[in-house]
């Protein structure tokens, strides 16, 4: 009887074995992956968050968004009446049809992917105001004069921001204006963040030009055309007439004051009413967008209404910019005779420094 017993409970054990393996292993239920799929899900949220955190200016709209606030108040709302066991049934839901698959976090991995080119192709300008407000404007080179952007308005100690389209086979080339500063020319690259501060990085060499009181008289009655040329490219000023002029620059910039005084005391009473008005006032080229560096060359001439030239060419030296010092320099403008055979006039415009 033991023998016959042992026998069925080896027999029975048997049959238990291959029972088992006759059960196809595609019917085993695989390992759960929610761990790999809330991790892949966390990273693309933390992802998302730091971008829009680092590059823009939405990080409070965009987390009252998360918080059900503003626009999703009633979302919120609902969520809050709505019965524990409701609540409890769509956590379910979750984690049964969207933690417990296999495929999420390559599904995650994926948009993460697709999040980071798209990201690639926008960059950030950020104009920081660390001592005193003022208004800002940024506008891509190719926009009209005046500008395809408003000016926005930035108090001190704070910073605004502009993300601008660049995608790595077309950079965008942009101009940071601020008001009272000469504007600068910046190239936006893809997931950087440039950061600018005002005044300090809108510090450069830049010319104010203005004529000699005899030339401004002369000018007066016949203007001419003031050209001027850098490295090859030149810019036109029609209808000279021996006003100021900002070489590189914008005409909201103001004229250094000692300048102003400067010329207040060479013009005397007689002058000072009529010139000196047009002299702290400054005209512009057209675009100024030119990065002139410290020891390079300028050069300007004067020419008639039928583009004859009236005074050749004469050089102005950009000097270095002073540490602690205005990046406005003087140039005087001024016609003297030349026995120079290359220069198709008698005359030769010369550039002093004030």
């Amino acid at each position: 009887m033991e023998n016959r017993g042992a026998e069925s409970s080896v027999i029975g054990s048997e049959s238990i074995s291959r029972s088992v393996s006759l059960v196809p292993q595609s019917d085993i239920p695989p390992v759960i992956p929610y761990k790999r799929n809330l991790l892949a899900i966390l990273l693309l949220g933390v992802l998302i968050c730091w971008w829009v955190f680092y590059f823009t200016d939405w990080f409070d709209a965009f987390v009252s968004l998360l918080a059900l606030g503003g626009i999703f108040s009633w979302v919120a709302f609902m969520a809050k009446i709505l019965p524990t066991k409701r609540i409890e049934e769509m956590q379910d839901w979750f984690d049964k049809f969207v933690l417990t698959r296999s495929w999420v976090w390559k599904a995650g991995l994926a948009v993460a992917v697709l999040l980071v080119g798209l990201a690639a192709c926008f960059g950030t300008i950020q104009v920081n105001a660390l001592r005193v407000g003022g208004l800002v404007r940024i506008d891509k080179t190719s926009a009209p004069s005046a500008g395809e952007h408003s000016w926005e308005s930035v108090s001190s100690d704070h910073a605004f921001r502009f993300l601008a389209w660049s995608p790595p086979w077309h950079r965008t080339e942009v101009v940071v204006k601020v008001g009272g500063l000469p504007a600068r020319m910046e190239l936006v690259q893809g997931l950087r963040r440039l950061e600018l501060q005002a005044p300090d990085s809108f510090r450069r060499p830049v010319l104010l030009l203005r004529s000699t009181v005899g030339l401004a008289q002369e000018l007066a009655s016949q203007p001419k055309t003031l050209l001027a040329r850098y490295h090859g490219d030149s810019r036109q000023l029609h209808n000279y007439a021996g006003q100021a002029v900002w070489v590189n620059c914008d005409p909201d910039v103001e004229v250094p004051a000692e300048s102003i005084l400067l010329w207040r005391a060479e013009l005397g009473p007689a002058n000072a009413t009529q010139l000196l008005s047009q002299w702290t006032s400054p005209v512009s080229f057209d675009r100024p967008d030119w990065k002139i560096e410290p020891g390079e060359q300028l050069q300007f001439e004067l020419r008639d209404e039928h583009n004859q030239v009236v005074a050749c060419a004469g050089d102005y030296t950009v000097r270095a910019l002073p540490e602690k010092a205005d990046a406005r320099q003087v140039g005087v403008l001024d016609v003297k005779e030349t026995s120079d055979g290359k220069c198709v006039s008698k005359s030769v415009l010369s550039i002093a420094r004030e």
